[in-house]
């Protein structure tokens, strides 16, 4: 066998033996005006924390518990972060055993606004990717400068 294929083989293989890493997600859900759960799979069982901040440097972020994401479910993860404030644009990072794996700079969402406080509302619908024929999919760039309060796929 080729020492070239017999590598590339070892590395992809083993590749849970060097850490855990985001396969799937970051997925935001259930956004409330003080908390938000974010979803994520990962391709190995390890820890998984978000993290959330209206700094983009999270200079003093909130965290969610930890939660160990387990083969029998998927790999799959559920963070919840509480104790935000209405209204409000936080950054937020993913860490699988204690290493960022988001790039920057970090993704945000904002929180709903207070039950009976009035707020403009944004939603984008959208779907039908096709990843087979444009890999970039320079559409969601234009719908993130949107500002949506939420999206539907």
């Amino acid at each position: 066998m080729n020492k070239t294929i017999a590598a590339f083989l070892l590395v992809f293989f083993m590749r849970p033996a060097f850490g855990a890493e985001l396969v799937g997600g970051p997925m935001i859900g259930h956004t409330t005006d003080r908390s938000v759960r974010i979803w994520a799979r990962l391709n190995a069982e390890a820890d998984l924390v978000v993290a959330a901040d209206k700094s983009p440097d999270m200079t003093n972020p909130l965290t969610s518990k930890p939660v160990r994401v387990l083969k029998q479910d998927d790999f799959s993860g559920v963070a919840d972060i509480d104790g935000l404030e209405a209204l409000t644009r936080y950054h937020y990072d993913v860490l699988v055993d204690g290493k960022s794996v988001l790039k920057k700079p970090l993704p945000s969402f904002q929180t709903f606004p207070r039950e009976g406080q009035p707020a403009k509302v944004r939603v984008l619908f959208g779907g039908g990717i096709k990843f087979n024929i444009d890999l970039e999919q320079k559409i969601w760039g234009d719908m993130a400068g949107q500002e949506a309060t939420a999206m539907i796929e």
